[in-house]
């Protein structure tokens, strides 16, 4: 059962062995068990997965969260999963795996994942694996090895804009620009077009 957990109106919404709980309208939402202290606030099938105690889901349609302390703030087809203290605020069809202290701020086709203490504002395709990093907009612009499994992320990077940018080095900073990558450490390239910084500290300044 679900001790001290409520359904508040909607229809077909549903709180599943889970202490403390509730669904505050919409249709369609769910809460699985084990899931004690959290809450989908309306939409329509937003799940909220077993073990994800302290977490809440504000509304919009099929999201999902399976984490601890973490939110998901609406929007469309957005996933958690595997994360702490994180949160994806709105926007569609971003990921987040197995971050922790996380923003994924909005946008559309984000993906991050092994963060800490990292961010994504807004944007499009952009993709985060880092640590104490960030990239503020634009498109398709990565920080740290997001495709490569056998890496581990990046540390103090930075893209700051631009398209197709890349910073894939420890305090290594983008710009913006197009097609700019960082491999060195401490590298930068303040922006322009298609250049590259492998050695330590080296820049490009556009």
């Amino acid at each position: 059962g679900s001790m001290y957990s409520r359904v508040d109106g909607g229809q077909y919404n549903s709180v599943i062995s889970s202490d403390y709980s509730v669904v505050v309208g919409g249709e369609s939402n769910t809460i699985m068990a084990e899931s004690d202290w959290s809450t989908i606030g309306g939409g329509l099938e937003n799940v909220i997965a077993e073990y994800s105690v302290y977490s809440n889901l504000h509304g919009g349609y099929k999201n999902y969260l399976q984490g601890v302390y973490s939110n998901v703030q609406g929007g469309t087809e957005n996933f958690l999963t595997d994360s702490y203290y994180s949160m994806i605020a709105g926007g569609g069809y971003n990921t987040m795996q197995s971050s922790f202290y996380s923003t994924l701020g909005g946008g559309l086709f984000h993906q991050m994942k092994d963060s800490i203490s990292s961010t994504i504002t807004g944007g499009s395709y952009n993709g985060m694996k880092g640590y104490y990093s960030a990239v503020t907009g634009g498109s398709w612009n990565t920080v740290g090895p997001l495709n490569d499994d056998d890496k581990s992320a990046v540390s103090y990077a930075r893209v700051a804009g631009g398209e197709w940018n890349q910073a894939d080095a420890t305090y290594g900073l983008v710009g913006g620009g197009y097609q700019n990558t960082v491999y060195g450490d401490f590298g930068l390239i303040i922006g322009g077009n298609t250049n590259f910084v492998y050695g330590y500290a080296a820049s490009v300044t556009g």
